[in-house]
């Protein structure tokens, strides 16, 4: 699946009978490098199984593998990510002062 092309990524978010995407099967097999994979071709983590689990969930809740917190913070990162492009798309490039220190958060608008 990582290997197809942008004609492909419709199916990046595809469920399957049971409400799961690619990257909930991939993160509940504890598989770094295809959630790493799917992240990058725009999977949602926001989609829910039956059960009403979100991907990070799949990931909490399946069998701890060594890349389990890997793994959460990839998704995390992702989210993070989404967020900052939006809050600049609605605000623009804004100044913060951290701990005495003024610096700036931009990201070029597209």
């Amino acid at each position: 699946m990582c290997e197809a092309g942008s004609e492909h990524k419709w199916l990046v978010n595809q469920q399957n009978f049971d409400g799961r995407t690619s990257l909930h099967v991939v993160a509940a097999r504890g598989q770094l490098s295809a959630v790493k994979c799917l992240l990058d071709r725009g999977a949602a983590i926001d989609l829910q199984d039956n059960d009403d689990n979100a991907v990070i969930h799949t990931a909490l809740l399946a069998p701890h593998t060594t890349d389990t917190a890997d793994i959460v913070a990839a998704i995390c990162a992702t989210e993070q990510a989404k967020a900052d492009k939006s809050f600049i798309k609605q605000h623009g490039s804004q100044r913060y002062k951290l701990r005495g220190q003024s610096i700036d958060r931009s990201i070029r608008k597209h």
